[in-house]
């Protein structure tokens, strides 16, 4: 069993309605491809987006790939493009 917090930031909190996300997976070798098909699936608003503006996903602070895995205890972070001025 696998459990990772999602954080969300800026726009997408709207999208999804909060800024953190708890899931639980039942299997191993999650991935983060996996991951944002739950989100996809679940907030579909976020697919839309994604048409318009490149989304960043970090694993702990870190980029990360869609073929990266998840271990229990991640923080898997979405940014839409920073913006100000």
């Amino acid at each position: 069993m696998i459990k990772v917090r999602l954080k969300f930031f800026s726009i997408l909190i709207d999208i999804v309605g909060r800024q953190e996300l708890v899931l639980t997976f039942h299997k191993d070798n999650i991935t983060v491809k996996d991951v944002i098909e739950y989100v996809e699936k679940n907030y579909p608003k976020l697919v839309e987006l994604k048409r318009h503006i490149p989304i960043t996903i970090l694993i702990n602070g870190t980029n990360a790939s869609k073929e990266d895995i998840i271990n229990d205890g991640d923080e898997i972070a979405f940014l839409p493009p920073a913006s100000g001025g």
